[in-house]
């Protein structure tokens, strides 16, 4: 456990870590979608241990996940561990991936527990997971749910400290994912659309049963910043009101290969989540900022409207080089 620069928590901790054939601590994830395609992760374990050291799932085979027992006395130490801290959980993999077994997991929700005095924050390209494992089996009739609830610390479910997330690079992930996501018992969800690889409509998810078809008889459609989820059935609307996201993080990609991220992408985000009351977290504009509108005078350009725009930050992390529309930096209430 460290203290990080993410601009969003204070801390990151990888309780989940792996040993390889030879017995030795390793990272290992498994590449989900094109938002992993740049994973600083993955660049670090390819630093300490060469190229084959890649997130790929034939590697991840050779893995054996374990529950680093250090990190879980760093996290429970109220001097390593502040009261009042953020942490951010598994940022260098996937705690929710199918190779994490339930009975880790459990150690691990355990201490959320044990540490209600510090938020834990959960980001994971698999919320169908999450889901399953949060929902499945929560039966006072489960042993295994039974066991846990019976336990003098347990606080209530869903825990209170626990915020759940899941990455939506673009709309195509954010129609798959942050219906997992709204799914999952939480105390506050939230996405992170970063990389921002593409435009995001938060509040017109697609989720019909055949999406895209004329043919469909039925089709939904989710408005996560407000929870309005509206049905077509045989022509006729139906609606109904479920649970919503409670933050958005959003903000280009950074680093070598650094992908473009239109600040009109970001903008829009900013828009939707101001017009619903949703906290909005504008991480960074990314190494590859570019606008495709018209010339701004409050913008330096290296050339036409549609290439890279010039800032100092490498990143583009700092907010006083931005728009002032997009200096935002709220947290959840």
């Amino acid at each position: 456990m460290k203290r990080t620069s993410i601009e969003w928590t204070d801390f990151s901790a990888n309780p989940i870590k792996y040993r390889d054939a030879d017995g030795r601590v390793a990272w290992g994830c498994v590449k989900a979608s094109a938002g992993c395609q740049n994973c600083y992760a993955e660049a670090i374990s390819k630093r300490f241990r060469g190229p084959g050291a890649g997130f790929t799932a034939k590697r991840m085979e050779g893995l054996a996940p374990y529950v680093d027992e250090d990190e879980l006395k760093a996290m429970l130490s109220p001097r390593r561990l502040p009261a009042g801290s953020k942490v951010f959980v598994g940022d260098m993999t996937d705690i929710f991936g199918p190779w994490v077994p339930f009975d880790m997991l459990d150690r691990l929700f355990d201490l959320f527990a044990l540490r209600q005095d510090v938020t834990f924050q959960v980001l994971t390209k698999r919320p169908e997971r999450m889901r399953e494992y949060l929902t499945v089996g929560v039966s006072p009739m489960d042993p295994r749910w039974r066991a846990i609830q019976t336990r003098p610390i347990w606080p209530g479910w869903p825990l209170p400290n626990v915020w759940l997330g899941t990455s939506a690079e673009d709309q195509a992930a954010a129609d798959r994912r942050i219906p997992e996501l709204l799914a999952c018992p939480a105390a506050v969800r939230f996405v992170s659309c970063e990389p921002m690889l593409g435009p995001v409509d938060l509040c017109t998810l697609n989720v019909s049963p055949a999406k895209h078809s004329l043919q469909s008889e039925v089709w939904k459609y989710i408005d996560a910043l407000t929870g309005a989820t509206t049905f077509y059935v045989h022509g006729e609307r139906k609606e109904s009101v479920g649970t919503k996201l409670d933050w958005v993080i959003f903000g280009g990609e950074s680093g070598p290969g650094a992908r473009p991220c239109d600040i009109g992408w970001i903008r829009s985000i900013v828009g939707q989540c101001k017009a619903a009351g949703v906290p909005a977290f504008v991480k960074q504009l990314g190494s590859r900022p570019v606008s495709l509108a018209e010339q701004d005078d409050d913008w330096p350009r290296t050339g036409p409207a549609n290439t890279v725009l010039a800032l100092k930050s490498r990143k583009g992390g700092e907010m006083s080089e931005w728009p002032e529309d997009l200096r935002v930096r709220e947290m959840p209430r």
